[in-house]
């Protein structure tokens, strides 16, 4: 299994430049923020609003084609948690796991068993994809975050970036080649958890991590505004 975490950046460089040209011809996609990436080095958290299973390929697509994020390793549910013949064959199976998305195991009551895969890639400088809401959000109504994000962010120290994408919603095929959306991507600048803490206050009844997973996942939604101030 382990070797199948080289496959990402070789799969990914080779399909960057036709994922790039379709979105950019078929979507109007509109990159905003990448100074943003300028000063990061390796190992960051990439977290995203969640619409689509286009997502992860949205954010890696907008990305430069060289870098630290030359593969982008995105966290998915185990083939089990889906409920489908194709979905575990496709979304569990070694083919997703060659184009970049990892398992979380949920229920361990461990965020080291959870994220195993996660913090091992953090942890060798590499980009990883998590959704603060923890699934797909159809609606885009705003849902409560998943503390996940939170322990990830604190086991492995290393930055978040908040990415904000819009357009993409109700997508498909038919929509996508008759270019019926206008799919835009905002990065917005890296934070790190303890600049989270060090400004808030909170309730000695509140989840410290839900809470934290919460700011993480309104910053995010505020890139909207800002990308509306420029």
């Amino acid at each position: 299994m382990k070797i199948l975490k080289y496959f990402p950046p070789i799969y990914q460089m080779i399909i960057w430049p036709i994922c790039r040209l379709l979105l950019n011809y078929f979507c109007y996609l509109k990159i905003s923020g990448v100074e943003n990436l300028k000063d990061i080095k390796s190992g960051i958290i990439l977290a995203s609003n969640h619409t689509t299973g286009l997502d992860p390929v949205i954010i890696r697509s907008a990305l430069p084609w060289w870098g630290f994020h030359k593969a982008t390793y995105a966290v998915s549910l185990t083939k089990e948690n889906y409920h489908t013949f194709w979905g575990r064959i496709f979304f569990g199976g070694w083919f997703f796991k060659i184009a970049g998305g990892w398992p979380a195991y949920r229920k361990t009551g461990d965020y080291n068993k959870t994220f195993v895969h996660h913090i091992e890639l953090l942890n060798n400088k590499r980009a990883v994809i998590i959704f603060p809401e923890g699934r797909r959000n159809w609606t885009g109504e705003k849902i409560k975050a998943k503390p996940g994000i939170s322990h990830l962010a604190e086991i492995t120290q290393a930055p978040i970036l908040p990415i904000l994408i819009e357009g993409q919603r109700g997508i498909n095929l038919w929509r996508f080649f008759t270019r019926q959306h206008k799919i835009s991507i905002y990065f917005g600048q890296p934070i790190k958890i303890e600049d989270i803490l060090n400004n808030i206050n909170i309730n000695q009844n509140e989840d410290k991590y839900t809470f934290v997973a919460e700011k993480i996942l309104e910053i995010i939604f505020s890139l909207n505004k800002e990308k509306k101030e420029l």
